[in-house]
């Protein structure tokens, strides 16, 4: 799962990125050169808020391999493998 969410959390900044940088080219292209300008200072301040929010986001949720928590029971086998099937009556 966290391989799942660093792959996720990555597109998802590629793909702010993207937008912007096609934001970007659509103002040169269809407006005149001055508002290209204006636009274009305001559409970079905010990718750069994003870069940063998101940057503060990704730091203060990662969790190292030390730190995680897999989930998995691990010493479950020694303490029932003498134990027999319960619904059989065995033992």
């Amino acid at each position: 799962m966290k391989n799942e969410a660093t792959t996720c959390f990555t597109f998802f900044m590629l793909q702010l990125f993207f937008f912007h940088l096609s934001a970007f080219l659509l103002m040169w292209m269809l407006y005149p050169t001055r508002v290209a300008i204006i636009v274009n200072v305001v559409l970079m301040i905010f990718l750069v808020m994003f870069l940063f929010n998101g940057y503060d986001i990704y730091s203060r949720l990662y969790i190292s391999e030390q730190e995680a928590v897999s989930g998995q029971f691990t010493d479950f086998g020694n303490v029932y493998s003498q134990m027999g099937e319960l619904d059989r009556g065995t033992s």
